[in-house]
Formats: structure tokens, sequence, C-alpha cells
């Protein structure tokens, strides 16, 4: 069972820096993320394994082991296991570690989300928040609309414009954040889940409109012309 994770890590230790520069963009706070959760990393890329001390060595190799043995996927007997994660907690190894690649992916306009300044991408945040809670509360409508009209009820004049207000709202943060155009119909609750009538017409359905039947294709040989 693995121990809980501590703050901070004594196993890998280069030498003394200054304190890091605040990252002002995504990419830069996950990069600098990255490294305090795998401290082996930073110093891995400095000097390469051959360069890194015996206790270093030592200590990258178990954190690379942490994932495997915990999800069981390097089979220890109880008692090799035990030491393994007394060693681990002994060291200050990180248990749960960040992925350096990770994909922030790209907004409506195909720019990359890690570019964003910091402060841009808390508004983005809170827009993505928001726009979950105005979900929740109109799936609620819509179920309250389903039941009323079960029981022959109606909702309140109240429901329908407060339900109008928040589609106006969510087709607009849609808009922002996915650059999606709502249709006409898209804030008018009364027409939510309404399902379109497929309407399907014959090939002649142009020619019966325009003559009476008796003018209709291969019957004008029974109509007599009266000079």
């Amino acid at each position: 069972m693995p121990p809980k994770a501590k703050a901070g890590g004594k196993g890998i230790r280069g030498e003394p820096k200054g304190p890091e520069p605040a990252p002002e963009t995504v990419g830069e706070r996950t990069i600098q993320r990255f490294y305090q959760t795998n401290p082996a990393e930073k110093r891995l890329e400095e000097v390469g394994f051959p360069g890194l001390t015996s206790q270093e060595r030592t200590a990258y190799t178990h954190t690379k082991l942490i994932l495997p043995i915990a999800e069981r996927r390097i089979p220890l007997s109880n008692k090799a296991e035990r030491e393994y994660w007394k060693q681990v907690s002994k060291d200050g190894l990180p248990i749960r570690r960040l992925r350096k690649n990770y994909n922030w992916g790209r907004d409506r306009s195909g720019r990359d989300i890690a570019t964003y300044r910091l402060e841009d991408f808390q508004q983005r945040t809170l827009k993505h928040a928001r726009l979950s809670a105005l979900d929740i509360l109109h799936r609620q409508f819509l179920s309250k609309r389903q039941t009323s009209l079960a029981h022959g009820g109606e909702l309140s004049e109240q429901e329908i414009i407060d339900e109008k207000t928040r589609r106006r709202e969510m087709s607009a943060l849609k808009r922002d954040l996915y650059g999606e155009i709502p249709g006409s119909l898209a804030n008018d609750p009364e027409w939510d889940d309404v399902i379109p009538i497929p309407h399907s017409e014959p090939a002649d359905a142009l020619a019966k409109i325009a003559y009476p039947d008796d003018y209709a294709e291969g019957r004008l040989t029974s109509i007599v012309i009266v000079p």
C-alpha cells in the first residue's frame, strides 16, 4: 500500500538555486509543476544518467517504479513491497506525478491553450464552470417540464422566462468557448427537443400542383379537344 505523499522530496538534491521565476503562461506553469513532482527528471536532463550519484540513481529508479508497483504491474512479495514503500517514504519521493507532455488542446480559433496567460486561462475556466452550472439547471428544467406534461400540468411563466434567459447565456458562452452558432429557436424552451417530422415528396409533386389530374402525364389521350 503506497504511503501518503509528503510535501517536498529529499531523495534527489541538486545544487542550491535561487527561487524560480513565476510562470506567466499555462504551459510554463505545467512545466514547473512537472519538475516539482518529478525532481529526478530535471537533474537527469542536466547531467544524464551516468552523471547521477549512486544515491540519485537509486532514488530515480525507485521513482520510476512507484506507479507500476502501485498498480500491481510488478509483483512483489509482501515483505519486498513493505520495504520498497518504506524506502519511498524515507526518501520523500513523490507518489503522484504529473506528465510533462500534457496537451491542453486548442480553442475555437485554433490557438494552443498552453500559450494562454494565467489570468486569461482563469477567465476561461470560470466560463466553463458557469456553462456547466447552467447546463445542470437546464436539464432540471427539461425534467420538470416532462413531469408536468405527463401529469397534465404546465410550467409557470416565470420558469419559462428563466429558461429563456438561461438559454441565451448558454448560447453566448458556447459561442465564446467553442464558436458554436445556435439556431433561431435555440433560445426558446417551448421548441426545445421538438423532433422534426420527416417530409418526403414524390418525384412528380410539382407537376401535380401545376396541373389538374386530367392533365397529368399519361392521361392526355383521354382529353377531348373541341374545335
